[in-house]
């Protein structure tokens, strides 16, 4: 069983992924920390060196390669918007939308500073922000097989997910 966890950029798809797997006996990899390990630099980086499109690439490659069985994968926010590569996603596991609130996120990430798409110092410039990405996004995202809301209760989410699989 493959599990594929989509969703927003800070709407917790890594930390419940970890979690998920460790629960289910299985290994666990996150998209954006393997694209840092094989190109040796931060994802930040990329999208300021060579932008967004080609760290796109770099996600298609990464999934056209991607062939692994009993696995939780932490998506990119982007990655499966991109390309329709959810449409892949879904042909080789089960994909969960995690939800999460969108100020919920903005307060995160506006804390943290660390997201490339999000370059801002003001939290309503943050939350506009969020709110322009989740809009594009939505529709790529409701095509998972299934969605959770993350409440910050990330044991229950976990639970929630497991009864779904």
């Amino acid at each position: 069983m493959t599990v594929f966890l989509v969703g927003m950029p800070g709407c917790g798809k890594t930390t419940i992924g970890k979690l998920l797997a460790k629960r289910l006996n299985m290994a666990f990899l996150d998209t954006d920390q393997v694209i840092e390990e094989i190109y040796n630099i931060r994802i930040p980086l990329i999208f300021e060196l060579f932008g967004e499109a080609t760290f796109r690439k770099m996600e298609d490659d990464l999934m056209q390669g991607f062939n692994e069985n009993t696995i939780v994968v932490a998506t990119g926010g982007g990655l499966p918007c991109h390309n329709s590569l959810v449409h892949n996603l879904k042909s080789k596991g089960t994909t969960i939308f995690i939800e999460r609130n969108l100020e919920n996120i903005a307060l995160d990430i506006h804390e943290n500073h660390q997201r490339p798409l999000i370059q801002t110092t003001d939290f309503n410039t943050t939350l506009k922000a969020i709110q322009a990405i989740y809009n594009q996004r939505i529709s790529c995202y409701s095509q998972a097989h299934f969605k959770v809301h993350n409440n910050s209760k990330l044991e229950q989410v976990v639970e929630e997910i497991i009864q779904l699989l």
